[in-house]
């Protein structure tokens, strides 16, 4: 509740991952969303273990990892599409 109140978000996600709450991480998964904290999005996914959303978030500002992130996780298709993007800009410039 202090957590809440404080807004520590951060504090409040780990709480939930050690009592095992995880509904509730996976709102502040999309409480984090809404309130564009992109750290706070990939906690949560990392938290959840989820891939997939992880490589979404990361797609957006930092291509680079997320590619390194779909290779060390074997999504060759999040892999390949990356590296058409990384070549098309690389191509332009």
């Amino acid at each position: 509740m202090c957590y809440q109140r404080t807004k520590n978000f951060d504090k409040l996600s780990f709480l939930y991952l050690i009592t095992g709450n995880l509904d509730k991480l996976r709102k502040m998964m999309k409480i984090a969303e809404i309130r564009k904290d992109i750290s706070g999005q990939y906690q949560g996914a990392l938290f959840l273990g989820n891939v997939h959303e992880r490589i979404k978030i990361l797609r957006v500002s930092y291509l680079v990892i997320s590619l390194l992130i779909a290779v060390w996780q074997n999504f060759l298709l999040c892999c390949i599409t990356g590296l058409r993007i990384m070549i098309n800009f690389l191509v332009c410039v």
